[in-house]
């Protein structure tokens, strides 16, 4: 049976499109899982499901709960939606939005119990809508890490879900059966335009993040640094472990074997062996701080000693509130650590063929 989920984001550092258009464009599809991507000022239309999905949820809620309700029930369905649409447009201020909309099979449960509000079908409780999101939830996580990428580094990182729904299509009809869940949350940021070139050079690399399971890690945990509504130490911990990762991951991949080519390479041939037998001695027994100034020199040489000092810094915070928390800070250095793993990630995926 074919399930179907649709999620959206506003990307609360984009306030509009740098071109000041306000049609929808077409982000990113994905083959494995299928789904599309699209950003838009505005979601509305491509939210229909997770309006009605989200209303369906708020009548049977009044009706278990007794409250009153004014009008039909076609009525009652096409205000809660109306209200929905205009307190979302509202909230969201002209923020760029990330909108996914997937589809995959899933075994058909009963639906026998199902049931209607105006011409909305849904089922409650007969059908678990976790795996479905988990299925999409890598790659929402690759394309909102490539977003942020290479959005303007003075940009807010926050992300703000704006609802999600899953729903089965009735292989009789092809109409939706909405089985309900909603996410949301709320603050406010400041934010910049989006442009053409970044949106772009973030569909490119979209794919090859989601394909590299190291990179996968660190999108993940960059993402989720990102979340509007994440504790202010989390997102720290967060932000500062996809540091970590890309650092030690990218060092040992790439980065260590140029640097030991880089300096074989200016001195004589005849210390080649000598170089061959310091690239083993020194095999894993770089400091974490080394790999990063490493990786840095060979990806900006001018930005490598200041960077480096941030990276020590960062270190230091995240040293300090692991091993003696008494001393830690509630002040955290998250914007520091995500626009330096921003900086490098770019560099690295230029550096890769990926951008």
């Amino acid at each position: 049976m074919e399930a179907r989920y649709t999620a959206s984001y506003a990307l609360l550092g984009l306030n509009k499109f740098a071109d000041g258009s306000t049609a929808p464009r077409l982000f990113f599809q994905s083959t494995t899982p299928q789904a599309t991507f699209t950003l838009t000022i505005d979601p509305s239309p491509l939210l229909q499901h997770v309006d009605t999905h989200a209303a369906l949820g708020q009548m049977l809620l009044s009706r278990f709960t007794g409250q009153p309700s004014s009008g039909t029930p076609e009525e009652q369905l096409q205000r809660r939606i109306g209200q929905m649409r205009a307190s979302r447009l509202q909230a969201i201020g002209g923020h760029v939005c990330l909108v996914v909309e997937g589809n995959t099979d899933v075994s058909p449960p009963d639906l026998n119990g199902r049931g209607n509000i105006a011409d909305a079908s849904f089922a409650l409780n007969v059908f678990d809508n976790a795996p479905v999101q988990e299925r999409f939830e890598p790659i929402i996580q690759s394309a909102l890490t490539a977003l942020s990428l290479f959005s303007p580094v003075k940009a807010d990182l926050a992300v703000r879900p704006l609802g999600a729904a899953t729903y089965l299509i009735d292989p009789q009809t092809g109409s939706p059966i909405h089985c309900l869940r909603l996410v949301a949350s709320g603050s406010m940021r400041i934010a910049t335009p989006l442009t053409d070139d970044a949106i772009v050079q973030a569909s490119k690399c979209v794919a090859g993040i989601h394909d590299d399971s190291s990179l996968k890690k660190v999108a993940d945990l960059l993402s989720e640094s990102q979340e509007d509504s994440l504790h202010e130490l989390r997102a720290f911990v967060a932000s500062w472990s996809a540091l970590e990762i890309f650092t030690n991951t990218t060092f040992k991949s790439t980065y260590e074997k140029m640097w030991f080519e880089a300096m074989a390479a200016s001195a004589p041939t005849s210390a080649s062996k000598y170089f061959s037998h310091l690239e083993g001695v020194m095999k894993d027994k770089h400091r974490l701080n080394d790999k990063f100034l490493i990786l840095a020199s060979i990806l900006d040489e001018n930005g490598a000693l200041e960077d480096a000092e941030k990276f020590a810094a960062l270190k230091a915070a995240r040293d300090a509130l692991f091993h003696t928390p008494s001393k830690g800070t509630k002040v955290y250095p998250t914007a520091v650590a995500q626009n330096l793993l921003r900086k490098y990630f770019v560099a690295h995926l230029r550096k890769t063929g990926c951008a």
